[in-house]
């Protein structure tokens, strides 16, 4: 019997604590964009603990030519939630991550191309609560591929971290590898290199002699 009544009193102690977890201390911590906007993501951070709810939620964008909306839709977090990061992002940029090692995002469904504006003002917002904003005015949102907007930084290169702790950076910028010549460019190069060491040593045996 003692047995019985302590499993219950667990239970009912148990209850208030999973009706309690909430969503609402989650802020816009971070956002980024390449210049075209197919490389973009939103960050966010939790500000207290039993915020667990964040996935049942979205983000939506207010700017002057557009209004988006986004679900998170993600993985329900299980872990307490203050300083916890919770990163969404497009589908270029969920790419761009696995090929240079940086975080993944934490949402099932990937942001729209654009979601975010990169030439008018814009302002992201969590849950429809305004409390919670991250705003910029026209030309604010960094677009050369490396910096991004941060409420814990100002003007930096882009720093995402995601709920599971991994952290990190993303290189978007239009510059990239040199391009590999062609091969008969590549033999022409090489065939150009010969002649002119070739020339270089007959010119310095006629002055030698």
């Amino acid at each position: 019997m003692k047995t019985v009544q302590s499993l219950l009193t667990f239970t009912l102690l148990a209850l208030p604590l999973a009706a309690n977890a909430g969503h609402h201390q989650w802020i816009i911590s971070e956002v980024f964009s390449n210049a075209d906007g197919t490389i973009q993501f939103v960050e966010l951070k939790g500000t207290a603990n039993n915020e667990q709810d964040i996935v049942s939620f979205g983000v939506e964008t207010f700017g002057s030519t557009a209004t988006g909306s986004v679900s998170l839709n993600g993985p329900a977090i299980s872990s307490a939630t203050l300083d916890v990061y919770y990163l969404i992002g497009t589908a270029g940029y969920a790419a761009l991550a696995t090929a240079q090692g940086a975080p993944a995002p934490d949402a099932v469904a990937a942001l729209p191309n654009n979601f975010l504006e990169t030439a008018t003002a814009d302002t992201v917002r969590y849950a429809g609560l305004a409390g919670t904003d991250l705003s910029y005015v026209a030309g604010g949102l960094p677009t050369n591929g490396i910096d991004s907007l941060d409420t814990e930084s100002a003007g930096t290169v882009n720093t995402p971290q995601n709920a599971s702790g991994a952290s990190g950076s993303i290189n978007a910028s239009s510059g990239g590898p040199v391009p590999a010549l062609p091969r008969f460019g590549l033999i022409l190069m090489v065939g150009l290199v010969v002649i002119g060491t070739s020339v270089m040593l007959r010119r310095r045996d006629t002055h030698a002699s």
